[in-house]
């Protein structure tokens, strides 16, 4: 069993052609043939993170976002990566009791 995310990937900065042979590189990680057409997709990416670095590695050129939406409804975050480094942020949903005072 695994855990579906979507993916959707844009390229920030860098030369476009660089940026189209990284996303054939990941359709033939997945072997799904949608990233390269569409540059997203739904998939159980299991090595993600290191495939990403290893990828970025690859094509420093570029940097790229990464955006991903998991089954989980909170399960929303976006990457930014260039040349094997990566920031990462995650979004995170107030709780009730964060923000009853501002209801009042």
């Amino acid at each position: 069993m695994g855990y579906y995310t979507n993916f959707s990937i844009s390229l920030k900065e860098g030369p476009v052609e660089q940026y189209r042979k990284m996303l054939a590189d990941i359709d033939d990680i997945l072997g799904c043939g949608d990233m390269s057409a569409f540059e997203s997709c739904c998939a159980k990416w299991y090595e993600y993170g290191d495939d990403l670095r290893k990828l970025s590695e690859k094509y420093p050129d570029i940097a790229f976002c990464v955006y991903g939406d998991g089954e989980e409804s909170d399960d929303l975050w976006q990457e930014y990566w260039r040349a094997g480094k990566c920031f990462r942020e995650q979004v995170k949903f107030a709780t009730y009791d964060e923000i009853k005072d501002q209801l009042n």
